[in-house]
């Protein structure tokens, strides 16, 4: 009995020991596997970050390219609308030009219409006042540096009524016409300013005959303007004052006012050169 159970023993020890063995080594191949399984899944894993950082770097790249695509696209519309306004203030500016040329050009013919009507007029006046004319009176055109005849200019001398304080006096107008006469009456002038209630301080006449707005008529003639200022130096209008001084002392005191005036006749009774 002593020797079979010993082999028994033997022989249970030997199995026993295989079997430790084996689990032993399937133990073994399960780490081999595992850590085999483990680096397959830590490689998957770095090429899932590779893969996520490569699919990162391709967005951000897409973002730049389309930002500066954008930036491009930006520019060249404020490039294209920048030059679009240029063209714009230069079509405006082309525009305003050809209109004030258009305007100047319309101007310059209705001048040249209206100064033609004028100097025709005048040359008519002319004419007429050289064929008959009130006595002692004085009325022609100046003359251009070199020689014509300005008939927009006119050198006037209108004697002082007789039996008046302006008597003896021959009292020396400038009549100046504009182009649109005879639609405005012309602007006379004394030279040198006289003494009177109606004669501004440099020697306009102030008359409702000249006024435009009043008495003026495109029909009253040059001869009509000399009598009616005449009639105007002995008989001021104090509704209408243009000279305080001379008005005030034709208030106040008639014959301080009417001793001035022959004192003035007398100082400008030289005859017209």
């Amino acid at each position: 009995m002593g020797p079979r159970k010993k082999s028994s023993l033997s022989r249970d020890s030997l199995a026993s020991r295989r079997k430790k063995a084996k689990r032993a080594q399937k133990r073994a191949e399960l780490r081999k596997a595992q850590q085999a399984l483990d680096a397959e899944r830590h490689a998957s894993s770095r090429d899932c970050e590779s893969v996520e950082h490569t699919h990162s770097q391709q967005a951000d790249d897409a973002d730049r390219r389309a930002s500066s695509v954008d930036r491009e696209s930006m520019e060249q519309t404020q490039a294209w609308q920048a030059l679009d306004a240029e063209r714009n203030a230069s079509s405006i500016e082309k525009k305003s030009v050809e209109q004030k040329q258009t305007w100047e050009a319309v101007y310059a013919e209705r001048f040249d219409i209206m100064s033609g009507i004028a100097i025709a007029r005048l040359a008519e006046e002319r004419k007429a006042w050289r064929k008959d004319h009130p006595f002692g009176f004085i009325a022609r055109p100046t003359k251009n540096p070199e020689g014509t005849l300005n008939l927009m200019n006119w050198e006037c001398a209108i004697p002082g009524k007789k039996g008046t304080p302006w008597e003896s006096g021959l009292y020396r107008l400038r009549m100046i016409f504009k182009d649109d006469y005879p639609s405005t009456p012309p602007k006379c002038k004394f030279e040198p300013p006289l003494f009177h209630p109606n004669v501004y301080p440099s020697g306009t006449v102030c008359l409702s005959l000249l006024d435009e707005e009043k008495d003026w008529r495109p029909a009253i003639t040059i001869k009509q303007i000399l009598l009616g200022i005449q009639d105007l130096l002995n008989d001021p209008n104090i509704k209408d004052p243009a000279q305080a001084e001379a008005y005030t002392i034709y208030c106040q005191n008639r014959l301080e006012y009417e001793k001035r005036v022959r004192a003035q006749a007398k100082a400008m009774s030289a005859p017209f050169e």
